[in-house]
């Protein structure tokens, strides 16, 4: 919760990479998960005109697809990120894939992306980041808010 975290003294940064877990999980409902990630991380950088960019959830799921619950995670995080202009991108494709996920002997290890797939992540941030630089003449990393992501949904 930003808001509560920073109070008064709210930083503002040149850019906001918005990584979340599934930790939302299967209890909340779709309204409630909306809520939380719109009120209480992007609203409050959309108001401070906080550049972002936001991937969705990691779930490694061995070639499968994701379950309907995470799937319906991802979505609403996609609508609320169009709703502020904020370009999103799934890495559902890294999480299937069992060569992004770390091995070892723990499962908390197993658990997150390894290096395939953290390059991943970053293959789909430094795409969107190219997307704003490319459609938006921007130099750098500074640039004005509301940023405007291409209309095609990725």
């Amino acid at each position: 919760n930003l808001p509560e975290l920073f109070g008064e003294k709210m930083p503002k940064p040149d850019l906001v990479i918005i990584q979340t877990g599934e930790h939302e999980g299967p209890d909340k409902s779709a309204a409630e998960i909306e809520t939380l990630y719109e009120k209480k991380i992007i609203r409050p950088l959309a108001e401070l005109q906080v550049p972002m960019l936001a991937v969705g959830v990691w779930y490694p799921t061995d070639n499968q697809p994701y379950p309907d619950w995470v799937k319906q995670i991802d979505d609403i995080y996609r609508k609320v990120c169009r709703k502020y202009h904020v370009p999103f991108a799934s890495v559902e494709a890294y999480a299937k894939n069992p060569e992004c996920r770390n091995s070892g002997s723990h499962p908390a290890v197993k658990w997150h992306p390894s290096d395939a797939g953290m390059a991943g992540y970053a293959a789909e941030i430094l795409t969107m980041f190219r997307h704003l630089k490319r459609d938006h003449g921007l130099s750098g990393a500074v640039f004005r808010f509301p940023v405007r992501f291409p209309s095609k949904s990725r």
